[in-house]
């Protein structure tokens, strides 16, 4: 894809993050509605500069609920820095071990281990960013989007530096329902661990990682067939071509997924074990003089799958009775 000399991106996320013994009573889990957030935030990228006088705008629908002109703030530090992959940490003390696939155990050839030190087989290059400039809305006096307020409408947006752009959100644009996780009252970490789901309305794929381990080694784990997707999708938009290509090479569940399962024992040594969890809605990206607009649509879950009790230092006890 020719890289655009302004891009303008709009993200309509529903968020959930979810904490061991969120419910008061053991089987009420069905009764409990896990706190959810939506969030509708805009990001413009521009290979030209922001001189002290660049101002962008975004007139907004009024069922948004945000008024009907929001102003972007440029930020004079420029487009956000990539963060860097741990893994190419020369001075990272702890193994990495990584798995992937779905399925009641682990199959053969994995896990993937990199030991302290070490580094991938191949790495991509660093690609310097094309862009000289960086706007984003909301700012740090944020407000929530309301639970009336509808993301459905068209959006247009002004600059004096780096043109202008219009896109319309329909309902398959809409804020995407939250992920409902059927949740087990303890996860065995020795045993399968099956994560299942409510369909989420628009979604056309999801993706679920899962992160643990211990003092010495960092576990991780991707419903992916294929080992190290590209974690870019679950925060950028996917063009119909894309996303059609990363669910036939079994990468992304389809639609009509509505479980998938964490082979048994991977997690095993792990002190702690947290589960990201990604549906992705009907993007929209479109191309206009010089300005491409990317739609990202998603909903995400977070949820702890297990923690270990802290431990004590021994003897602290008979420490403490010595300093009376």
């Amino acid at each position: 894809m020719v890289q655009a000399k302004t891009l303008f991106v709009i993200t309509v996320a529903t968020a959930r993050l979810i904490f061991p013994n969120m419910f008061s009573t053991p089987g009420t889990s069905s009764n409990f509605q896990v706190p959810t957030a939506r969030s509708l935030t805009m990001e413009l990228s521009c290979s030209a500069p922001a001189g002290e006088t660049a101002k962008a705008s975004v007139k907004t629908p009024e069922e948004l609920r945000a008024g009907e002109k929001v102003d972007l703030k440029i930020d004079p530090a420029g487009p956000p820095k990539p963060e860097q992959d741990a893994t190419l940490d020369s001075n990272r003390k702890v193994t990495i071990m990584s798995y992937w696939g779905g399925g009641e155990a682990v199959p053969d050839g994995q896990p993937k281990t990199l030991e302290p030190g070490a580094k991938p087989e191949s790495t991509s290059s660093a690609v310097e960013s094309p862009y000289k400039s960086y706007a984003y809305w909301p700012g740090d006096d944020a407000k929530s989007i309301t639970e009336d307020a509808s993301a459905i409408g068209t959006y247009s947006l002004t600059t004096n530096f780096c043109g202008r752009a219009s896109v319309t959100l329909g309902p398959d644009q809409e804020f995407m329902a939250p992920i409902n996780i059927t949740m087990a009252d303890k996860y065995d970490m020795t045993k399968p661990i099956k994560i299942a789901w409510k369909p989420v309305k628009n979604a056309v794929g999801y993706i679920l990682y899962a992160y643990g381990g211990n003092a010495n080694t960092t576990i991780n784990w991707t419903s992916s067939a294929k080992p190290n997707p590209d974690p870019a999708m679950q925060y950028s938009a996917l063009t119909t071509d894309q996303l059609d290509k990363y669910v036939r090479d079994g990468i992304v569940l389809p639609a009509t997924a509505t479980s998938c399962t964490i082979p048994a024992g991977i997690f095993k040594d792990a002190d702690s074990v947290m589960l990201a969890m990604t549906a992705i809605g009907k993007d929209k990206v479109q191309s206009k003089d010089d300005v491409e607009t990317q739609v990202v649509i998603r909903s995400t879950a977070n949820m702890v799958l297990h923690t270990s009790p802290y431990r004590y230092p021994m003897n602290t006890g008979e420490k403490n009775k010595d300093r009376k």
